[in-house]
C-alpha cells in the first residue's frame, strides 16, 4: 500500500510539474567543471524545486490544507499522517523529512493530520513554477549544489524574481533535497 501511495503521488508531482519541464528546458546552466549534468538529472532539479515550492506554498508555510474545528486536516488529497510522511520523503532527504513536518506544526493523531497552533497561515505569498531556471554549480555523486531563480508574487501582489541556493543528496538511489527552501 506504502508503495501504491508513493507511486501515486509522484505521478501527481510529475503531472503537476510537466509545464514546468517544457518552460524551463532552455534557461537552465551548468557551470564550468569538472562534472557533468545531463538533461535527466536537470529535469529532476527542476521537479524537486518544483515540489519544494508547491510543498512550501500550499502544505508546510502558506497551509491551504483543510482542518476541522479540532485541527484534524481533513482535506480530499492530503489527510492522513502516511500520505504527508510520505509526499514529504519523496522531495526530502528521510532525516530532514520528519524535522520538516513537526516544524510545520503537523503531528500524528491516530493516522490523521493534527495541525498545531503554531501554523503560519500566510496565503498571500506564491512562487510560478513555470518560471524556474536552475543553474548547477557543484556536482559529485552524493550532493549537487545549484541556484534556483523563480517568480515569487507577494501578498501584496507584487512580483520579483528571487534566487535560492539549494542542496541535493543522492540517497536510496534518487535525488532527494537537503532541506525546505523559500
Amino acid at each position: 500500500m506504502k508503495r501504491i501511495v508513493s507511486l501515486l503521488l509522484a505521478l501527481v508531482l510529475v503531472a503537476s510539474s510537466a509545464a514546468v519541464f517544457t518552460s524551463c528546458s532552455g534557461k537552465d546552466k551548468v557551470v564550468e567543471g569538472e562534472f557533468y549534468v545531463g538533461e535527466g538529472m536537470m529535469t529532476m532539479l527542476r521537479l524537486l524545486v518544483s515540489s519544494d515550492l508547491e510543498i512550501v506554498q500550499n502544505i508546510a508555510v502558506h497551509s491551504k490544507l483543510k482542518t476541522d474545528d479540532k485541527g484534524i486536516v481533513t482535506d480530499e488529497k492530503i489527510n492522513t499522517y502516511e500520505t504527508l510522511d510520505t509526499l514529504f520523503k519523496s522531495v526530502y532527504s528521510a532525516d530532514k523529512a520528519e524535522k520538516l513536518i513537526k516544524s510545520a506544526g503537523y503531528s500524528d493523531s491516530d493516522g490523521k493530520i493534527k495541525l498545531g497552533s503554531s501554523k503560519c497561515r500566510d496565503k498571500g505569498t506564491t512562487y510560478d513554477p513555470e518560471s524556474i531556471e536552475i543553474q548547477v554549480f557543484s556536482k559529485t555523486d552524493t550532493t549537487c549544489e545549484f541556484t534556483a531563480k523563480v517568480a515569487k508574487t507577494s501578498a501584496k501582489g507584487k512580483t520579483k524574481d528571487v534566487e535560492i541556493d539549494f542542496t541535493a543528496v543522492y540517497e536510496n538511489n534518487t535525488w532527494l533535497l537537503a532541506d525546505m527552501y523559500y
